[in-house]
């Protein structure tokens, strides 16, 4: 499984990417604009990220506005809904316009940081095990 993670805080790429390690091949980025592009290339390469953990606040673009775009290129390529990237929002904001901006966007989960292992496996376990069986 291909994951990509997008945090501008190097201590909690370290974090999450060793949580998660055991699920695939990761990739980690330290802003939105990165984060989105890593998704393209891997999309043109035919490797596209079965998994994206975002942080909300990251320079460049917010990650909502990652998940926006995200959605609207799967979209726009036709993927079923059941095939696109899992995609979970990670932030230290628990105000009611993130949370709400996170669903509207079709976020497929929403964690608060401080994060650890139980948390994170928690909810990426049950994404795992939501997807499609190939």
């Amino acid at each position: 499984m291909k994951i990509l993670i997008a945090d501008d805080e190097r201590i909690s790429r370290k974090t999450i990417s060793r949580i998660v390690e055991e699920f695939g091949e990761i990739t980690a980025v330290d802003d939105g604009k990165t984060a989105f592009a890593s998704f393209i290339r891997a999309h043109e390469s035919g490797k596209p990220f079965e998994l994206i953990l975002l942080d909300v606040g990251m320079p460049g673009m917010l990650g909502t506005e990652v998940l926006f775009f995200i959605r609207k290129f799967e979209e726009k390529k036709n993927i079923d809904p059941e095939n696109r990237s899992k995609v979970v929002i990670i932030t230290s904001y628990s105000d009611e316009e993130t949370v709400k901006s996170s669903i509207k966007h079709q976020c497929n989960a929403y964690l608060l940081k401080p994060l650890n292992r139980e948390k994170v496996m928690a909810k990426i376990g049950g994404l795992l095990k939501a997807a499609p069986s190939e």
